[in-house]
């Protein structure tokens, strides 16, 4: 689900960053109307290309954490 991310913490910014949409986080202490408007209307148009890029992010984190597993457990 695409998402404008409140920056409470640099964490929210690494975390946005693995989906490439850093730039729909928002430092909340600059949080501002007109920005958080701008970034909504943004991710607004752009929410199909946003939607599926973040599933197949998703879906390859999923892929190398089972990967990885199955190595930790045959190991």
């Amino acid at each position: 689900v695409p998402l404008l991310a409140l920056a409470y913490h640099p964490k929210t910014i690494d975390f946005m960053k693995q989906f490439s949409l850093e730039e729909y986080a928002i430092d909340d202490s600059n949080l501002e109307y007109a920005e958080l408007v701008s970034r909504f209307n943004k991710l607004r148009l752009h929410v199909d290309e946003i939607g599926e890029n973040s599933f197949n992010r998703s879906r390859y984190f999923s892929e190398v954490i089972s990967s990885d597993l199955k190595t930790v457990l045959n190991a």
